[in-house]
């Protein structure tokens, strides 16, 4: 299973989606980066943790991956974990003012703009 799950997604690119794409995130979290194990019995060993700036469970470098992509407009949330976007006031508020065409979030930076 675990091979065909990898199998499938290894050739994926992350390659700009040619829209406009709001990516909003946070990486002021530690969190999981890397697993080192120091024993060559790594299913009965305990790995020492690794950790770097995220949400709590997205590392930075794969949550900044947008900032690479054309017409991205990119805004970063202080301390705030992977889930607790869904309960956002602050979260729910910019959805609200990007559904109704009020964009202007302040703090977002708006990257290269994206050509019709």
């Amino acid at each position: 299973m675990k091979r065909s799950v990898y199998n499938a997604k290894k050739d994926t690119t992350l390659a700009d989606p040619g829209v406009t794409v709001h990516c909003w995130y946070s990486n002021t979290i530690p969190t999981d980066t890397a697993y080192v194990y120091h024993d060559d019995d790594v299913a009965n060993a305990k790995p020492e943790v690794l950790f770097g700036p995220g949400d709590g469970t997205v590392p930075e470098e794969s949550l900044q991956i947008c900032r690479g992509w054309l017409g991205s407009r990119v805004k970063i949330y202080e301390d705030m974990c992977h889930t607790c976007f869904l309960s956002s006031a602050a979260v729910v508020q910019d959805v609200v003012s990007l559904v109704t065409g009020q964009e202007n979030f302040e703090g977002s930076m708006a990257l290269a703009e994206r050509k019709p």
